[in-house]
């Protein structure tokens, strides 16, 4: 197995809770039908036509939150357009409704970045994956959820990882499905957030939405002890640093 490792990067990001209807909540860290989409936009995959090409048994894919988030509410502006004509706001006055953006806790001084980790079973998709990463080239622009949120991307590394079955306990930094977990060693010395949300996982070429998963992650960026009933996977990087991962198919 060879995993593809990079970073994308940005100032802001929104990844619309699906059953959000009245206002637009975000998920804290990009749902793996997120993650399918902005492969896609690298590889220049027209929309909706992919589906099949990202499914669970095709694809291995986890994320990492690697900078602090935070999530704040603005209030946007939304105009009742049925026409051209309309937008100039003459069709009665602007509804005001809530946005949740995500971002770092100190704009300005830093930028929220989440790590990929991809292994596909297509040789030719991950190789064109690969070339385009090491150029940092996207077919399409790439954002963080939102069109408005422009992202760019840093490629890691391809690794080959060591695979650990046994059970034992490891700080695991990238995102875990709560299915995945045994025990959860919390640590009373540090003051940390650990968030569970439900996010959508596997649409099918009608794009309905076919599964749904609780994961676990910390929005400040580290990672947390656990024992897990999978198998994890430790990345040595060339800088003698490692880190162990999940996929979230598992």
């Amino acid at each position: 197995m060879q995993i593809l490792v990079f970073d994308i990067i940005g100032k802001f990001g929104h990844f619309r809770k699906y059953y959000s209807n009245s206002s637009a909540l975000s998920y804290g860290i990009p749902p793996r039908t997120t993650i399918c989409g902005m492969i896609g936009a690298i590889l220049g995959w027209p929309k909706d036509s992919y589906y099949s090409k990202m499914i669970t048994d095709e694809c291995k894919i986890g994320v990492a939150c690697k900078n602090p988030i935070r999530k704040t509410i603005h209030k946007l502006n939304y105009l009742y357009v049925k026409g051209t004509n309309d937008l100039n706001a003459s069709y009665g006055n602007p509804t005001q409704v809530p946005f949740e953006v995500v971002s770092a806790p100190f704009l300005g001084k830093d930028n929220i970045r989440y790590r990929i980790f991809i292994s596909h079973n297509n040789e030719l998709i991950n190789n064109e994956l690969k070339e385009r990463l090491r150029k940092s080239q996207c077919e399409f622009s790439l954002s963080l959820g939102s069109a408005n949120f422009i992202a760019s991307i840093q490629f890691i590394a391809e690794i080959s990882p060591e695979v650990y079955y046994d059970g034992e306990q490891a700080l695991i930094s990238s995102v875990v499905p709560l299915e995945q977990i045994n025990d959860f060693m919390f640590d009373l010395n540090q003051e940390k957030s650990y968030l569970i949300e439900l996010v959508p996982f596997q649409f099918n070429e009608k794009r309905e939405l076919t599964c749904q998963k609780e994961v676990l992650y910390c929005d400040s960026g580290e990672g947390f002890q656990l024992k897990l009933h999978q198998p994890y996977f430790k990345l040595r990087y060339q800088n003698d640093e490692s880190e162990n991962i999940v996929f979230m198919e598992y």
